[in-house]
């Protein structure tokens, strides 16, 4: 090989080095004043000084709003751990009704400003508290409710939970819009 060649080579890895590096550092830097905002703006929402219609107008969209940034910001920072192998898996019991509910409480003012219907089917037959990765879970969850918000602009989003029908202690999500659809070859 050519010095020329060997040193674009090295000149790639470095770029590829620096803009992981790059990710990984802005997305540590926004997650701290997250992380201070939205406890901040959930005590207000306790205070029982803060009029009902300034909570609902203006905080709960805050807070949503600061808990999709966040989300975002840790889809990144898990990519650039993914990038250097680095990414982990952290199992624990969770209450899945409760995280699921959390997540569709995220989307609720853009529904509405969709007009659009958002449904949640639970099934009886799911336990409420599960084993997994409530992170993991919540992200693909979260980005499945992203998708279909993004391509659906008249009817319902419904996300469904069931058991399994073919695997034992497996629970099947579905995220379900009347949105335009993935054409099949995009699958």
């Amino acid at each position: 090989r050519s010095t020329q060649s060997r040193s674009s080579a090295a000149s790639d890895v470095y770029k590829r080095q620096y803009k992981d590096w790059l990710l990984a550092s802005v997305t540590h830097e926004l997650r701290t004043p997250l992380n201070c905002v939205i406890p901040m703006i959930s005590e207000a929402l306790e205070e029982d000084v803060i009029p009902e219609h300034i909570k609902e107008n203006a905080l709960r969209p805050s807070i949503n709003s600061a808990r999709l940034l966040l989300n975002i910001v840790n889809d990144i920072l898990d990519y650039s751990r993914f990038k250097r192998n680095k990414l982990g898996l952290s199992f624990a019991d969770f209450d899945l009704y409760r995280k699921l509910s959390d997540i569709l409480q995220l989307f609720e003012m853009q529904v509405r400003h969709k007009s659009l219907r958002l449904n949640f089917f639970f099934s009886p037959k799911v336990p409420r508290i599960i084993y997994g990765d409530e992170n993991r879970l919540g992200q693909i969850i979260i980005n499945f409710l992203s998708n279909a918000l993004k391509f659906t602009s008249i009817g319902s989003i419904t996300l469904s939970v069931e058991p399994s029908e073919t695997m034992d202690d497996y629970v099947l999500f579905r995220v379900i819009d009347t949105g335009i659809g993935i054409k099949e070859e995009m699958m």
